[in-house]
């Protein structure tokens, strides 16, 4: 829930698709994902992240030798954006309403939708393994189904973290 208010309410340049623009960017987990996703040459990559890395003292002037970001790395980094802060918000929201009541009763496959989504792009697979473990603590012993899909998504984090699949479908895109 924090998290959610975080990004939505308390964060402008989280809103704005900053946070996404800079990290798939700067953090080279991200080249991949930026590169296949975002349709960016890796000399377009090196151009934006030098620019976005570079020390600048004084006030900054936009527009100065900034390379063009194209259109498509631009709609990634918004869709991200909101993709987020929605699913987010509609996982606190499921949790926080009260058992089998309501919006309740899909608190499971959002948890799960929001790990299978999140865990394939972001590379911090044991925060993803910790909600698999809250969510199979939180879930009824009948709901044998729902308790074995937390067990495949956990698997499924770990094959994220183990093949690189968006440098592989790069390779096969070139």
């Amino acid at each position: 829930m924090l998290a959610a208010l975080w990004k939505f309410a308390l964060s402008p340049d989280y809103l704005d698709a900053r946070f996404f623009r800079v990290l798939m960017l700067t953090d080279p987990r991200f080249a991949g994902f930026a590169q296949l996703a975002g349709r960016l040459t890796p000399d377009l990559l090196e151009s934006l992240r030098g620019f976005v890395t570079q020390h600048v003292d004084g006030p900054f002037v936009a527009g100065l030798d900034a390379p063009q970001e194209p259109a498509r790395f631009l709609w990634l980094a918004h869709f991200m954006t909101w993709w987020t802060v929605l699913l987010e918000g509609a996982v606190a929201v499921a949790f926080l309403w009260p058992l089998e009541r309501g919006v309740s009763r899909g608190r499971d496959t959002l948890l799960l939708l929001f790990c299978v989504t999140t865990y394939a792009i972001t590379p911090i697979e044991g925060f993803g393994w910790l909600l698999i473990a809250m969510g199979v603590a939180q879930c009824e012993p009948v709901r044998r189904t729902t308790r074995l899909l937390y067990f495949a998504v956990f698997a499924l984090i770990l094959f994220y973290r183990e093949v690189p699949w968006a440098e592989r479908l790069l390779e096969f895109s070139l």
